[in-house]
């Protein structure tokens, strides 16, 4: 990851206008190849490879603490999550790093700030767990999205189903209305 600052000036060094760099960094952004947002708590930053951003992300999906807790989790765990001794330093990520995920788990419905009835309570956030949905889905809707066609009726399917299934097989789907 870097800043956006270093951004601009890499396609600086390369004659490249502030301005056509912002809109390459939408459009490589739409296109998968990076991760950047002009949202104000994310603006500063830019993924490179998103499946750095992907493997975070599963880091606290897979939790087991998080999973028992019904995904309530406290925005500390993240960090404990992610800054895990355990595992090697490539799959460890910088505390600078963590609000700025947390914050994308928001952008990309993930996770959900909470707030709980104690007071003086810790940031807490209720993470959307998909347990069975993968495999129900892939019952479900398998042997079309092999085949390549697949159309869904947008009344029946559930959003994150076919938020799901974009992510899995990495294409856009046909809704009928």
């Amino acid at each position: 990851y870097i800043n956006y600052e270093r951004f601009e000036a890499l396609c600086s060094r390369q004659k490249v206008s502030n301005e056509l760099a912002a809109l390459y960094a939408a459009i490589l952004n739409e296109l998968g190849h990076l991760i950047y947002y002009r949202d104000e708590n994310l603006k500063d930053t830019v993924i490179l490879k998103p499946d750095y951003l992907s493997k975070a992300i599963s880091f606290v999906l897979e939790d087991k603490s998080a999973r028992e807790s019904h995904g309530l989790i406290e925005h500390r765990h993240f960090g404990e999550i992610w800054s895990d001794s355990a595992r090697p330093g490539h799959e460890r990520y910088p505390g600078d790093l963590h609000p700025i995920f947390i914050r994308l788990m928001e952008k990309f419905d993930l996770s959900y700030q909470v707030v709980m009835p104690e007071e003086g309570a810790p940031a807490t956030s209720l993470l959307l767990l998909f347990e069975g949905v993968v495999e129900r889905v892939l019952t479900e809707y398998g042997p079309s999205l092999r085949q390549g066609a697949c159309f869904f009726n947008a009344d029946a399917a559930e959003p994150t189903v076919l938020w799901l299934l974009k992510r899995i097989f990495q294409r856009e789907f046909r809704v009928s209305y």
